[in-house]
């Protein structure tokens, strides 16, 4: 919230952490996007931008993070715990994608404790691994 001179360079530690453990093959966020972070207030500081920044990795996959991916970022549509986050308009997948991804990093890559924390099976979670790419 202080520190908006150091957003981006934050944004871009997030980006390269996140897309080093997953691997999605994202190349970095663009200028517009940085703005607009920037502008926001960021009322829960730091861990809330490197939750913002984990999603925009996770729901880019490929390329530039663009503001789509943030357009939704306005505190009064946003409910937030540490659990999980409801963002108005993300699309079914996406949602299910963020929660596969988030479940796997609680479990610690453990696919069957994964699997069995999201209610289904463990071929299930791999023909969702595979269908959102995500199988390493």
């Amino acid at each position: 919230r202080e520190r908006k001179d150091d957003i981006e360079q934050m944004v871009n530690h997030f980006i390269k952490k996140y897309d080093e453990e997953n691997g999605f093959g994202v190349d970095g966020i663009s200028a517009e996007c940085i703005g607009m972070l920037k502008q926001y207030d960021w009322p829960g500081n730091v861990r809330e931008l490197e939750n913002a920044i984990e999603r925009a990795v996770v729901l880019t996959r490929n390329g530039i993070i663009q503001k789509e991916m943030f357009s939704l970022l306005r505190r009064s549509d946003t409910i937030n715990n540490d659990e999980f986050a409801f963002i108005p308009g993300i699309t079914i997948s996406g949602a299910e994608k963020e929660l596969i991804v988030r479940t796997l990093k609680h479990c610690n890559q453990n696919r069957t404790k994964a699997a069995e924390m999201l209610g289904i099976s463990i071929r299930t979670l791999r023909n969702k691994l595979n269908e959102y790419e995500m199988d390493r």
